[in-house]
C-alpha cells in the first residue's frame, strides 16, 4: 500500500492541467511496455500493463482512480496500482497525466522509479523483443 504522503502527492499530480484525453492503449517512449484496454467507469479506471513488445511476461491488471479538475471538466490523469511482481515484494504504483507524462512509484517505499512521456497506441512503433521495461532505468 502507498505510504499517505506519496498517495497524496500521487493524487496531486494526477489533478494537473489536461491537454489532451489519454487514449486507451498507451506506449512509454523509449520502452517496450506500455498501458492497454484502459477503460474509465465512473472515478475509476481499468486496464493491464502490457510486455508483449517485450519479448516476455504476460499484461498485468491496473486499477485506479482517475484525477479530475475541481470544476469537474473532466478526467486529468490517472493513478494506477499493479502488484507486477508481487512475487518478489514489489509493486509499482502509476501516474499517467493527459499532458504525456508518466511517472512509476515503488508502492512499498514510494521512492520514483523512473518517468518519462507516452505515445498514443500499443505496441510501440519501435518496440524491439526483449527491450527495456519502463521500471528499469
Amino acid at each position: 500500500m502507498l505510504k499517505m504522503s506519496t498517495l497524496a502527492a500521487v493524487l496531486l499530480a494526477v489533478t494537473g492541467v489536461a491537454h489532451a484525453k489519454i487514449p486507451a492503449n498507451i506506449s512509454f517512449d523509449g520502452y517496450c511496455d506500455g498501458l492497454t484496454n484502459l477503460t474509465v467507469n465512473g472515478g475509476y479506471v481499468t486496464g493491464q500493463r502490457d510486455f508483449t513488445s517485450c519479448g516476455t511476461y504476460t499484461p498485468d491488471a491496473v486499477m485506479g482512480p482517475t484525477g479530475r479538475a475541481l470544476a469537474g471538466s473532466g478526467v486529468k490523469g490517472y493513478a494506477l496500482t499493479e502488484a507486477s511482481a508481487a512475487q518478489f515484494g514489489l509493486s509499482y504504483g502509476w501516474v499517467v497525466n493527459n499532458d504525456g507524462t508518466w511517472a512509476v512509484y515503488s508502492a512499498e517505499s514510494g521512492a520514483l522509479i523512473n518517468s518519462g512521456t507516452w505515445s498514443a497506441g500499443y505496441p510501440p512503433s519501435n518496440a524491439r523483443a526483449g527491450g527495456q521495461l519502463s521500471t528499469a532505468r
